[in-house]
């Protein structure tokens, strides 16, 4: 047999990328080593990458190659010819008519006439908006036209092609199986995620036992219908094929229960999961066939010869010691551990008795060769381990609705349910593994699940939920390299703890001042290793810094880094090598771009890193990928992939009227400099488009009984857009008891206070609780813009306070003032005495937190003090305001008592913590909450969101058999415009799903 190969212009060679090694737009195999052959004298395995799963983003595969496998037992030499599947070209064309540019430019460029590549597009044709009738009886023929017409272009077909280019009989071909691009949060994945969503624990990323998903639980129902059908067949005798796909009153038991167990199966079941029926079709096609398949194994009383029917075994982590990447990650490199669980259902009728994982490992080519079978039969031989074997856990799996999602109505249970079997594979590394599964049922009938295998690489991730990524992946001296942590408890206050290596075996040592970050410190002060500060520039959760390029007059031949979490440490070394032999062409980065709904963005060439071994200068950029949404254009004209831009104050972008989102748009690109040389790398350019609205939070504040409370600005947290500066609030309800007053004047629902130091809250005398009042209110910026959420502000009055520290709330929030009191303290003095505080373990608070008057210790911290506010009868107080800058997240407030400065009082030595929660999750947005006009839809609609409370959307346009069409980012946007495009008539769902609270509404919109 014989394959094509298709190369594209990303080349490398084999010395750099394994075998079927993919960007994110290729389908790459499963990471699994395998055929060892070879190839210029070099050793490589197939499927040993990164293991990122085949997230669809940017278009190009690298560049496949030959090899060749010389057989030792008779000499023959056999040919390899390696395919890479590119997803992107058949998921681009599913959208409509797809031109012949890039596959002049990334395909036939690298064709020759001997043996000439073939390009095939394979889609359903009806997928996303290429519509049915439309794509073939326009894009199809558009595009067969165009290339018909094109003298490096020759439609064909895949006979002709073999008949006018004939196959050597000794080609080789091996076929890898493969994901699907466009299924909506799958992307390509290798196992098929869409269909099976793995058990595991989205924080920690390890698997879970006690995990349940829906389409896994449709698994188990399918795999003991399975059974059933299976065993009714063997005691039947056999069934006919017409008779399941056409019963009549004359066909067996078995044969009805095979025609209704059938139908289980189907795809689209798991696919469309919750929407409709889709979630107990597998239930009801299941118990029909077990009725049936019951009578016939009635009929035979004490009779079974028929093995438990074994689910395909599953494996979690998917690629063991080495890099998961994909959706089940957050789309973040993740090092996964070396150990991993293999996890399986099993059913038998009469009941299994036992389960058993069996493993071995690979002694010999650590490869599965081509020359040998031993890897693929149970029997091995030479080069592999005697089989181990591991008693797999049993679990019970719960047939009903397990994690009580509200979109879930399984109004039919299934008669039978497989178990859950699973089992860890251990204290392997850098090895290939074979396994399988083997189960027993009472009867002695014994099942063994197909081989399978893995290739468990040298890392160890482990460590829970840490995700550490740096890119470029592998940066040259000519780069700049940042540095990505998404770790829980880090913080603004949390460091790059890192140095560097001049020679393979150095490490730690001091890197030259030119190489170092903005606030790069060395590191107590001497070194050699260095500190620096991490940042979150777009509030995203992911901290990072930006050092290099590494090309002065110091050679690094890698760099060492760690995280300085402050006060703890992560626990775990990294290394990033750096290539100091980089070919001419220029090197930039990935960058990001923030801008305003509404508005457009002017590019500059500051907006492109760009670095030059050779000494060449930005001469533009050559766009690879159009943008994934909005408008991209250059001189007010449409951009076009694989093209040229040098004047980049001429590159503009728009998003659609009302649309926000982080990011928002992504193109990708390669740099040019002045010798017209392109860089190797792509690079992705993200645009994130925020809310022109500010945002404010609710909040607390506190009074004594009897006591007026007069209102700071820091009661009333604030984040304005674009450099939008507080200016005050608008009273949307008034006081819900007591007075507020504004210059001595009751506030006016409807109104504008612009300072907010003027409004002061009145208790009735005697008058106390917690709370007492609320009044709403939305915060008004600069530019007046309003908040599209409406706040509450909480007062509390306090009818008393207790000798000694305290503070009230009791329990705060994070949107909640926090009043620390010390009552009756004969050592505290007016002039001497000062709370001592920090915060999350004594760590830094930023300025936002600290009460006026504020000063760092001893001038650099990380401790504060700040002077107590009007103290008087004993009673000192000072209120902090909310903890809710979105800048840094606190989780305690840790503090002691500084009497003097060489007299302090720190709780017998246990200091005082103040443990902040995070405010309470919002509610499920309501459907009288969302409007649409005009509904039905002509040509375009406007959506409103009328919820008071502060949300981060994601709208997805599925239609009415719940099938993903489109996924448009909103964030907080309160309007949104949405086209039909070329959609056709119909009713379609829109699903609003909150990032921040994690529910889902949906509301029907028809299209006239």
């Amino acid at each position: 047999e014989w394959s094509v190969v298709a190369n594209s212009h990303l080349a490398r060679t084999l010395n750099d990328y394994p075998l079927h090694y993919g960007t994110n737009g290729c389908n790459i195999d499963p990471p699994n080593k395998a055929d060892k052959v070879t190839t210029n004298g070099t050793n490589w395995f197939d499927g040993q990458i990164d293991g990122r799963g085949g997230e669809f983003a940017a278009p190009y595969c690298y560049q496949a190659h030959k090899a060749k496998y010389v057989n030792p037992a008779t000499g023959t030499e056999y040919k390899i010819d390696v395919v890479p599947m590119c997803d992107y070209y058949s998921y681009v064309d599913g959208y409509g008519t797809h031109g012949i540019g890039e596959i002049k430019t990334n395909v036939a460029a690298y064709s020759n006439t001997t043996q000439p590549s073939i390009m095939l597009f394979c889609h359903d044709g009806d997928n996303a908006w290429g519509g049915g009738s439309s794509y073939y009886q326009e894009s199809v023929q558009g595009f067969t036209a165009a290339a018909y017409t094109d003298a490096d272009l020759e439609p064909s077909t895949i006979q002709q092609y073999l008949d006018d280019h004939p196959v050597p009989t000794n080609d080789i071909v091996r076929v890898e199986d493969g994901g699907w691009v466009n299924a909506a949060s799958d992307w390509g994945h290798p196992t098929f995620i869409n269909w099976i969503w793995p058990l595991y624990d989205a924080t920690s990323h390890e698997f879970n036992p006690e995990g349940w998903t829906e389409d896994v639980r449709n698994w188990g129902v399918i795999t003991a219908v399975d059974n059933y059908a299976c065993m009714a067949e063997d005691l039947a005798g056999g069934t006919d094929v017409a008779d399941i796909v056409f019963p009549s009153a004359s066909s067996s038991n078995a044969e009805k229960a095979w025609h209704y167990y059938l139908p289980t199966n189907a795809s689209c079941y798991m696919y469309y999961g919750k929407a409709l029926d889709m979630e107990v079709k597998q239930t009801i096609a299941g118990n029909n066939a077990i009725e049936f398949a019951q009578l016939e194994i009635n009929a035979h009383p004490g009779v079974d010869n028929t093995p438990p029917a074994v689910f395909a075994p599953q494996r979690w982590p998917y690629n063991p010691g080495a890099a998961g990447f994909g959706p089940t990650y957050g789309y973040q490199e993740f090092i996964n551990p070396k150990d991993f669980t293999v996890w399986t259902f099993g059913f038998d009728v009469n009941g299994v008795s036992s389960a058993t994982l069996k493993y071995r490992v690979d002694t010999g080519d650590e490869a599965n060769a081509l020359s040998d079978n031993v890897n693929d039969t149970y029997a091995g031989g030479a080069g592999v381990s005697a089989w181990q074997s591991i008693t797999m856990t049993k679990r019970v799996f719960p047939t009903d609705n397990a994690v009580s999602d509200p979109e879930i109505n399984f109004f039919v249970l299934p008669d039978a349910m497989a178990d859950l079997y699973y089992a860890e594979i251990t204290g392997l590394s850098d090895t290939l593994v074979d396994y399988y599964v083997e189960m027993v049922d009472t009867k002695g009938n014994t099942t063994k699940s197909p081989i399978h295998h893995v290739w468990v690489g040298d890392q160890d991730g482990g460590g829970g939920s840490d995700e550490v990524w740096w890119e470029p992946e592998e940066p040259t001296l000519n780069d700049e390299i940042t540095i990505n942590i998404n770790l829980p408890g880090v913080t603004t206050n949390s460091k790059i703890h890192w140095g560097i290596g001049t020679t393979p075996a150095e490490n730690w040592a001091l890197p030259l001042e030119q190489y170092w970050a903005d606030g790069t410190v060395l590191f107590g002060g001497t070194g050699p290793a260095v500190q620096t500060p991490l940042s979150d520039p777009d509030n995203d959760g992911v901290f990072s810094i930006t050092i290099g390029p590494m090309n002065g007059a110091q050679t690094i031949d890698h760099v060492n880094f760690t995280v300085f979490k402050n006060p703890s440490w992560l626990g775990q070394d990294f290394k990033i090598d750096i290539n100091n032999n980089p070919n001419d062409n220029p090197t930039s980065a990935n960058k990001s771009v923030s801008m305003l709904m509404n508005g457009t963005y002017t590019f500059s060439n500051a907006d492109f890193t760009f670095n030059s071994g050779a000494g060449a200068t930005f001469s533009g950029i050559k766009i690879v990928t159009a943008e994934t949404a909005g408008d991209l254009e250059y001189n007010g004209s449409d951009i076009t992939a694989g093209t040229d831009y040098t004047t980049m104050s001429s590159l503009t972008f728009k998003p659609i009227t009302g649309a926000t989102g982080t990011p928002y748009a992504t193109f990708t690109f390669k740099v040019k400099d002045s010798n017209g040389n392109y860089s190797d790398a792509t690079y992705t350019m993200s645009i994130s488009v925020y809310n022109e609205n500010p945002i404010g939070a609710n909040a607390s504040v506190t009074t004594m009984l009897n006591t007026n409370y007069t209102f700071k600005t820091s009661d009333f947290s604030f984040s304005g857009m674009g450099g939008a500066t507080f200016s005050g609030i608008k009273i949307s309800s008034v006081e819900t008891a007591g007075d507020l007053e504004y210059n001595a004047t009751d506030v006016v629902a409807g109104t504008d206070y612009s300072t907010v130091t003027n409004l002061v809250f009145k208790p009735a005398t005697g008058a106390s609780g917690s709370p007492y009042a609320t009044f709403t209110f939305k915060v008004k910026d600069s530019n007046g813009h309003y908040s599209d959420a409406t706040y509450t502000m909480t007062i509390n009055v306090i009818a008393s306070i207790p000798a000694g520290v305290s503070w009230f709330p009791e329990n705060p929030t994070s949107n909640d003032a926090v009043t620390v009191y010390v009552k009756d303290d004969a050592s505290m003095s007016a002039s001497t005495s000062r709370l001592h505080w920090g915060v999350n373990g004594w760590a830094n608070p930023i300025a936002a937190y600290r009460p006026t008057g504020s000063v760092l210790h001893n001038g650099t911290g990380p401790a504060v003090q700040t002077s107590f506010e009007n103290p008087s009868a004993g009673l000192y107080s000072i209120t902090f305001p909310p903890f809710n800058n979105a800048s840094q997240t606190v989780s305690t407030v840790d503090f002691v008592l500084m009497y003097s400065t060489s007299n302090w009082n720190n709780n017998g030595g246990a200091d005082w913590h103040i443990p902040i929660t995070p405010a309470q999750s919002i509610e499920t947005l309501s459907e009288d909450e969302i409007t649409i006009y005009p509904n039905p839809m002509l040509n375009f609609s406007e959506i409103s969101i009328n919820s008071s409370e502060y949300r981060s959307y994601t709208l997805d346009l599925s239609d009415i058999n719940g099938r993903i069409i489109k996924t448009i980012p909103i964030g907080s946007s309160k309007h949104v415009g949405i086209s039909r495009g070329n959609l056709e008539s119909g009713i379609y769902i829109l699903t609003f799903y909150d990032e921040l609270s994690k529910t889902s509404t949906s509301r029907k919109i028809i299209i006239m």
